[in-house]
């Protein structure tokens, strides 16, 4: 079946395609669309970083700025000066003016993606999406080392996992139902040509397994064998480090 698009595809669309270096407006700069702490657009401007998390409008959600359909909400890396709240207010202003005009498509585009679903063998009653990518690689502290995920969701379902609060914002914003953390996964299935292929263009530094969202080894990795074949990936480009940790039985 045809992969759904990722997330960060249609979160890059609220704010008319933007990509990395481009500007929102004078002097805002997109630095990356990030899906692994829930939907995130990080921008630059003078020095400082903001990160704008978006997710969908609903009565009682507490926001920075709220369109007729989202909910936007600012962080920042560290502690800013007193006029901080300001600096993220406006810089969600300006999500919001960029996306008010986009928002009902992105949505509709989100939620024909949320039906391709299919049942499969791995976990009894699991749903799983098949996905296809752009970019994988994040840059976590400052670029100090990278994540990457070839799935999102879990089929473990570990009672104290913290990740299930960063997916269920993703999965309401992309408007499915909620369920029970491992019983659903998005499979990346492109990811392996996707990391190889960043691996030529990225500054070096170790690489960290599935660092939020999801296993590198949980049951559906031994049908889709996505973990094993990037870490192909990083032998052959003969990359210097990477971290693989998981509680799955292998």
């Amino acid at each position: 079946m045809p992969g759904a698009r990722d997330l960060e595809v249609h979160l890059r669309a609220l704010v008319g395609g933007l990509g990395p270096g481009d500007e929102l407006a004078p002097g805002l700069r997109l630095l990356e669309v990030t899906t692994e702490c829930g939907p995130r657009l990080t921008f630059e401007t003078g020095g400082t970083r903001v990160h704008v998390e978006v997710a969908r409008l609903h009565p009682g959600r507490r926001s920075a700025v709220q369109t007729r359909r989202l909910a936007l909400s600012y962080r920042f890396d560290a502690a800013v000066a007193a006029d901080g709240r300001a600096l993220g207010v406006a810089v969600c202003r300006a999500v919001a003016t960029a996306a008010a005009a986009r928002e009902e498509a992105v949505l509709a585009a989100l939620a024909r993606d949320a039906e391709m679903a299919e049942e499969t063998g791995d976990e009894p009653g699991a749903r799983v999406r098949v996905v296809t990518v752009e970019r994988l690689l994040e840059r976590a502290e400052g670029g100090r080392y990278y994540t990457v995920t070839p799935y999102v969701g879990c089929l473990i379902g570990c009672k104290f996992c913290y990740a299930q609060s960063h997916v269920a914002e993703t999965r309401a914003l992309l408007g499915l139902q909620p369920a029970p953390w491992g019983s659903y996964v998005d499979v990346r299935v492109n990811a392996p040509e996707v990391l190889a292929a960043e691996l030529k263009t990225v500054p070096p530094a170790p690489i960290k397994f599935c660092a939020v969202v999801s296993d590198p080894y949980h049951a559906i990795e031994r049908r889709q064998q996505l973990t094993r074949r990037m870490l192909l990936a990083l032998r052959d480009a003969q990359w210097r480090a990477g971290c693989c940790c998981s509680p799955a039985r292998r």
